[in-house]
């Protein structure tokens, strides 16, 4: 059961590594986005959710805008998802609680000796500015490149293909799948480690 739990694992890594790897090359011609929008009564918040790749990155960002309590936020829904958050004597922001396709941008510049690897892990809350409804807008960006998601999920398809490889090398030269112990003068169960192998073709 184990062993078959194990296989699939595998071949699930190696699906998602042919993947990665296509979506990567495939970043460098064509920029992909997503986003989606909604207001959260409970909290007074409005969220924003972006899903991005480009140039061999992939990227999420959450944005958040929190209101003051008592500040009259009005909201109306238009359907399908659609909507408006309206704030008095400010603005209204107009929302799509529905992923569909945006443009984006996770363009920036390295600060940290991480980031020149490609790793981006963003937090700002700015402070309260002159509009008083307004608490504090917030975000938080991660941004990790391709290469690294290929390497991470290619480790165990390649850890499965080594082993094959030194198993079948094994059994051709006649020592034991297991513990690689010289079987030409035995046959049966290894006299090393007790595994049980294929009779050794002479």
């Amino acid at each position: 059961m184990l062993r078959i739990i194990g296989r699939t694992a595998v071949g699930l890594s190696a699906v998602l590594c042919v993947a990665l790897a296509g979506m990567w090359v495939g970043s460098y011609w064509k920029t992909l986005g997503w986003g989606r929008s909604y207001f959260v009564g409970e909290e007074q918040s409005l969220l924003s959710w972006h899903v991005g790749s480009q140039r061999g990155k992939v990227g999420v960002m959450r944005w958040r805008l929190r209101f003051e309590e008592g500040s009259g936020v009005k909201v109306k829904e238009e359907g399908d998802g659609v909507g408006t958050a309206y704030v008095p004597r400010l603005m209204a922001f107009r929302y799509q609680d529905r992923w569909a396709e945006q443009k984006v941008d996770f363009a920036e510049k390295p600060e940290r000796w991480w980031e020149h690897a490609g790793v981006y892990v963003r937090r700002s809350e700015e402070p309260t500015g002159p509009v008083p409804q307004v608490i504090a807008p917030s975000s938080v960006m991660v941004m990790v490149p391709y290469w690294l998601l290929v390497v991470v999920s290619g480790i165990g398809p390649g850890v499965w293909v080594i082993r094959w490889w030194r198993r079948r090398r094994r059994v051709r030269e006649g020592c034991c799948m297991k513990c690689g112990y010289d079987l030409r003068a035995s046959e049966g169960r290894c006299p090393e480690c007790g595994e049980v192998n294929q009779p050794v073709v002479k």
